[in-house]
């Protein structure tokens, strides 16, 4: 089986910037940002498309984008905000 790069970010297996975590998600910044603040939210447990979120888990990723992107409108003050779902084989 192949090692899930997401998963092993998600869970600390190798370095990140963590700004916030919960018990299913792990929120850190983007080690190639393509704007200031890119951070990826990413659960811990491993799935590899949307339709396979729990419930509580696809609350805690839109709570988490809720904060996250509080977070980076007060401190870079940008024109928006966008959210990617990138549930390819995380």
């Amino acid at each position: 089986m192949m090692e899930c790069l997401g998963c092993k970010l998600a869970n600390e297996e190798e370095i990140i910037y963590k700004v916030y975590e919960d018990d299913y998600v792990t929120c850190f910044l983007d080690h190639a940002p393509f704007y200031p603040g890119h951070t990826l939210i990413v659960p811990k447990k491993h799935v590899l498309e949307v339709d396979e979120l729990d419930d509580v888990v696809a609350k805690s990723i839109m709570d988490a984008s809720k904060l996250i992107a509080k977070a980076i409108k007060a401190l870079y003050k940008p024109d928006g905000i966008t959210i990617c779902p990138a549930l390819t084989g995380q």
